[in-house]
């Protein structure tokens, strides 16, 4: 509401012409868009609108902030700190992968008593719902990356939302320790079973790695941190 718009209702009707979806979409919808079209309805606020001449919009947290106030934590606590990306994005279970796979590039160039690494990235994943279980994107990495790291050692990950919620639910998400699959199966759990179903909730609150942070009040999008030890 405070920046201009420069999207108009032309716009909206190119989209609607290219994906076909005049008869999907609900009347009241369209009578918007046609109204906007035929001059009834206003344009959003311009560039050109007066109003904008007297907002001055200042941003005072960011993803890149978290993650440097992570990184200085991280070298506080004696581990070498390295920020990957501020723009992490995609599917949550792919991208767990790629993370894995990071620091396991990272591990392979530690040598032993090398201080360890903290690898840290920020941005915001995708799901698509396959199944009808209970999660959100932070938690679904989590468990993406317990199944990727079975049979690794020396890499642990947090997954996270820094506002304290992750999807429809009380946790802020979840982690994911290097090993830990077998603890999993043999407690009775299913981490493939539940990841198919978009069911990461159940099991990390099951497995003890559901994080509770409660509302942080700060969203500056979600969070990675990977702590990589020499093998």
């Amino acid at each position: 509401p405070t920046v201009p718009d420069p999207s108009t209702f032309a716009d909206c009707l190119r989209v609607v012409e290219h994906y076909g979806l005049r008869w999907k979409m609900p009347q009241s919808i369209w009578a918007h868009i046609e109204g906007g079209l035929q001059g009834r309805t206003p344009e959003t606020p311009k560039a050109d609108e007066p109003a904008f001449g007297r907002v001055r919009n200042v941003l005072v947290a960011s993803v890149k902030q978290a993650l440097e106030a992570a990184a200085d934590e991280a070298a506080r606590c004696g581990f070498v700190p390295r920020i990957l990306t501020t723009a992490m994005s995609g599917e949550a279970r792919r991208t767990a992968e790629q993370l894995v796979a990071e620091a396991r590039r990272a591990q392979a160039g530690l040598r032993p008593g090398d201080a360890p690494l903290c690898l840290l990235a920020g941005g915001e994943t995708t799901v698509t719902i396959r199944g009808s279980g209970k999660g959100g994107r932070n938690q679904e990495m989590a468990l993406a990356a317990t199944l990727e790291l079975a049979d690794d050692r020396g890499i642990d990950l947090i997954c996270v939302g820094t506002d304290g919620t992750d999807g429809p639910t009380d946790a802020a998400g979840g982690y994911a320790f290097s090993g830990d699959l077998a603890r999993l199966r043999a407690i009775g759990l299913h981490p493939k079973e539940s990841l198919d179903a978009n069911d990461s909730y159940p099991l990390l609150l099951k497995a003890g790695t559901l994080l509770r942070t409660g509302p942080t009040r700060t969203n500056v999008m979600d969070m990675a941190i990977m702590l990589v030890r020499p093998k």
